[in-house]
């Protein structure tokens, strides 16, 4: 579920996602992008020249690295949730399986895949289709008052 009114900011700084009601691609949205970044959360780090955004980077790939590294391990934990009486688990555990190796990018080197990320995260930066789903979230957030 990433819009903007999900991220929340702690006293020291740091960023952090409070609501993951949408798991496994199960977002009631289509088309949804690799990842939320926007140009807003850009400026909290002072910008892409600033080095606390190469800082950010820096981790996202390392972090981005480490989770393909343990993908086996992880969808081999998604199997045995198949039985936990999770809904969203036990519904689409071949679609799960199937979105987390796709997201993964399995099938390229790490140098390659942290090519990859870099990339998302600067085309999701001027990506339209993410603005106009924050507007519309806004506005529809605005008529339920």
């Amino acid at each position: 579920d990433r819009h903007l009114e999900n991220i929340m900011l702690q006293p020291n700084g740091k960023l952090f996602h409070i609501d993951f009601g949408w798991l496994f691609n199960r977002d009631p949205k289509t088309k949804n992008p690799m990842m939320k970044i926007s140009p807003e959360m850009v400026a909290g780090f002072g910008g892409v020249e600033s080095q606390f955004f190469a800082q950010f980077m820096s981790y996202l790939i390392s972090c981005y690295l480490q989770v393909r590294r343990d993908c086996n391990l992880i969808l081999a934990l998604l199997i045995l949730l198949r039985e936990s009486g999770i809904k969203v688990v036990e519904e689409d555990i071949v679609k799960n399986f199937d979105w987390m190796v796709q997201r993964m990018n399995l099938s390229l080197d790490d140098e390659e895949a942290s090519i990859n990320i870099v990339q998302v995260v600067y085309e999701q930066l001027s990506a339209l289709f993410p603005k106009f789903l924050d507007s519309m979230h806004r506005w529809i957030q605005q008529q339920r008052k």
